[in-house]
């Protein structure tokens, strides 16, 4: 069993394991087998492609046909081969793929393929990304025959010699740069800024491939340190609106999404201490994304203790909460009305002192005006087997100020359709502060002990308030008081408007008197009383 290995010393000049069986060792001294196994050897270095072995992975993010792909992973799992390799199977000449990745050609024979990466800037992520083109590319494709005569490093436009071209952008750049000619990929190198020029980016991408009909392709380590637009867009889309292909790959045939995730331990082309080296340093908070290639936060979260899953400490399911048990607790319905989102949550407080959540609604456009909303509040009380309207709705203190068409107070126009409101108290940090006391709320366990004994108890027909409370993020103000990011929380607000109303109350240690005691014969200090000055009459003497 011999191994072939690259003289430019990058490695195998074919993956690790494939290699090659002979059942008599004399056979490596016939000068007719080496004189083959250098043609081979040739051939492989004229086309690394040849020499291009999919993992497990990689082979299901190569197999699917779908508008977005996305390759999430930890460092080394080999998203980022993936995904150039991918690029170069549209982009070189038909006969010179090998028969093995025929079957992952997308466009026909004699496409003109144009396709844009897209990196956070022209520094180290750009040129990992151009290393692995270098890597892979055979270069009789190549415009002029080489990296030199067809990469033009003033426009970081990358030419073949079919005519393909691949342009290089970054996130550094304004979205007024990203637009231009029609492109039929683009490739996402590493997660975008969660921003809202990032938002713009990304919005001008989708408009590049719009008139190929083309596709969207991902492969990053998720370490942004939050979750923003880009988990709403591929995690949520995939895993809680898809199917479950297998272990942690999720496709949204609607949409056209397929998400991978991969470990840095599914690689197989790494050796044991190669991946430990990687891994090794890494910071416990960026340890799950870097390795694991999961979806984390970081830093950032407002609700770091909240537990999103069902059957958890906070999320219980549907079937648990039922009429009987909504019919016994003291009800508050929460309003958070708004122009583009209207958040109602229907909840009540048990006799443990628990805030039960057991349904929401979320209006937008018509359906928001206090007129329709009421109609839908009623209904959905009386699907509960509840009068239509609740005694204690309590809405956004900010609808104390008035509308600007009809000069009315928002307030006024709730109590008009027949929803009596009562104001919430507003006060964000100590709201929030009070959420995070009863997902946090302890009991005596008996033993001298404590245990956990949330204060807030959330169905799981709420995917909307589940939602936003995992993702609700801090952003402190210019003088570093407390701030949140105002997106995607009016549940969390509504929700907050009720802890307020049903504050828990604060325990405190009650301090002994200091008890005297008389020793005999003995009495205690003299201590006269502070003379009056003045007459009985004071000043007015």
């Amino acid at each position: 069993m011999v191994e072939l290995t690259r003289e430019d010393g990058l490695g195998a000049a074919v993956p690790p394991g494939f290699e090659i069986e002979v059942d008599d060792p004399a056979l490596l001294e016939d000068p007719e087998v080496l004189e083959l196994l250098a043609k081979a050897n040739e051939s492989i270095e004229e086309n690394p492609l040849f020499r291009y072995v999919p993992h497990e992975r990689q082979l299901i993010f190569h197999r699917h046909r779908v508008k977005t792909k996305a390759f999430v992973g930890g460092n080394r799992s080999g998203k980022s081969t993936a995904t150039v390799v991918d690029c170069l199977i549209q982009a070189i000449d038909i006969d010179q793929i090998p028969d093995s990745l025929k079957p992952y050609r997308i466009w026909p024979k004699g496409t003109k393929f144009k396709c844009r990466f897209i990196t956070p800037d022209y520094g180290k992520p750009f040129q990992s990304l151009v290393e692995a083109i270098q890597m892979w590319v055979p270069p009789s494709q190549l415009k002029g025959g080489s990296w030199e005569t067809a990469y033009k490093d003033k426009d970081h436009i990358l030419y073949f010699a079919n005519g393909s071209v691949f342009d290089f952008m970054t996130t550094e750049q304004p979205s007024s740069k990203h637009g231009g000619s029609a492109r039929h990929r683009i490739v996402w190198d590493e997660e975008p800024p969660d921003t809202e020029e990032g938002e713009r980016i990304y919005t001008q991408a989708r408009m590049r491939i719009a008139d190929y009909h083309g596709d969207m392709l991902w492969g990053f380590t998720p370490i942004s340190e939050r979750l923003g637009w880009v988990f709403d867009e591929i995690y949520e889309q995939a895993v809680e609106d898809g199917e479950e292909l297998g272990d942690r790959a999720w496709l949204n045939e609607e949409v056209g999404l397929l998400l991978v995730q991969a470990s840095i331990y599914e690689n197989p082309h790494l050796s044991e201490e190669g991946r430990e080296d990687a891994i090794a340093g890494i910071r416990a908070d960026q340890r799950d994304a870097v390795v694991e290639g999961t979806f984390t936060n970081a830093k950032g979260l407002v609700y770091e203790t909240f537990e999103p899953a069902v059957g958890g400490l906070h999320v219980v399911p549907e079937e648990w909460i039922d009429k009987d048990l909504v019919g016994g607790l003291e009800r508050l319905d929460s309003i958070d009305p708004g122009q583009v989102e209207t958040a109602i949550l229907f909840t009540g407080v048990d006799k443990h002192g628990r805030v039960v959540v057991y349904d929401e609604l979320t209006l937008s456009g018509r359906s928001a005006v206090p007129e329709a909303a009421a109609d839908r509040i009623n209904n959905l009380r009386e699907g509960w087997g509840l009068a239509p309207v609740c005694k204690y709705n309590i809405i956004d203190p900010a609808a104390r100020s008035r509308d600007l068409g009809s000069g009315e107070r928002v307030g006024e126009q709730w109590i008009a359709a027949g929803i009596p409101v009562i104001y919430g108290k507003n006060d964000l940090e100590a709201g929030c502060m009070e959420i995070e006391r009863r997902f946090n709320h302890t009991v005596d366990d008996g033993e001298g002990g404590r245990k956990a004994f949330p204060l807030i108890v959330i169905s799981s027909k709420c995917v909307g308030l589940i939602r936003q409370l995992r993702k609700y993020r801090k952003k402190p103000k210019e003088d570093g008081s407390f701030g949140v990011v105002k997106k995607d929380d009016h549940k969390p607000d509504a929700l907050r408007y009720v802890c307020m109303e049903r504050r828990v109350p604060v325990k405190r240690k009650r301090k002994r008197a200091r008890q005297r005691s008389w020793v005999p014969g003995t009495a205690p200090p003299y201590k006269p009383a502070p003379r009056r000055s003045g007459t009985v009459m004071g000043r007015f003497t």
